[in-house]
Parts: C-alpha cells; structure tokens; sequence
C-alpha cells in the first residue's frame, strides 16, 4: 500500500463547452486516459495546479471515488464516469477520446482509476493549464 501515483493532467484543447486533456501517470509519456471537463468561461473548470487526491465514498454516485482535496472555491470535485461536458458540474471525466467533445469507456476506465488508486495513500494530480 505505499505506491506513490502521480498523475498529470495536460489541458490540449479548450472548446465552446468543453476542455479536453491526456491524463498521464508517474512521468510517463504514454497516455493513461483521455479527460474531458467543462470550459474556461463556465466557472466550473478547476484552477490548474497540484491537488492531494483521495479515495472516498461518494453520496452522490454511491460509491468509492477520486476527490481531489481543497480546490479553490470548490467542493467535491471529483473524477468520474461521462460522456460530454454536460456530464460535468466541475469535475474530471476520464475515458477514450472518441471525438473532441466526446469520450468513451468512460465507466472501464474509472474502474481501472479507482482499483489503481486503492494500492495507494500517496495520489496526487497535478493539473497543467
């Protein structure tokens, strides 16, 4: 239980609606996953630097998922399952890429995020504008 997950998110392409990024894992170059999360102007996009994350139930969804500690002027933002911005209030949905507002396999990749982070209590990401 001490392996240490360091994850980057790299912001490619802000949208309309939209802002897409590659999720990348302990320095790696090899995408982990594709993120989507909502636009500039929404007032809903997470301030781009490094956040602590946890694992922790979920009262909204109803079960164990990422939250990312002390966002500024934010709460519960956490990393989850969607397809479109419109799956957001805030939060990072993780998934393939399958066009640039839209991404698949959204709930195979969660899985995989959460059982990943259940070997660790060192998880950070850090959030690259």
């Amino acid at each position: 239980m001490d392996n240490v997950l360091r994850f980057k998110l790299l912001r490619k392409d802000y949208g309309d609606n939209y802002t897409r990024g590659s999720l990348y894992l302990n320095g790696s170059n090899d995408l982990w996953c594709s993120t989507l999360e909502r636009d500039k102007n929404s007032g809903m996009l997470i301030p781009a630097k490094l956040y602590k994350v946890i694992l922790t139930m979920s009262n909204r969804f109803k079960r164990l998922l990422p939250l990312l500690v002390n966002v500024p002027n934010m709460e519960g933002i956490r990393i989850h399952v969607g397809n479109t911005y419109k799956d957001s209030t805030g939060c990072i949905l993780v998934g393939d890429l399958t066009s640039k507002d839209f991404i698949s396999n959204s709930k195979v990749t969660e899985n995989k995020l959460v059982d990943l982070m259940k070997t660790s209590k060192d998880i950070s990401i850090d959030i690259v504008a």
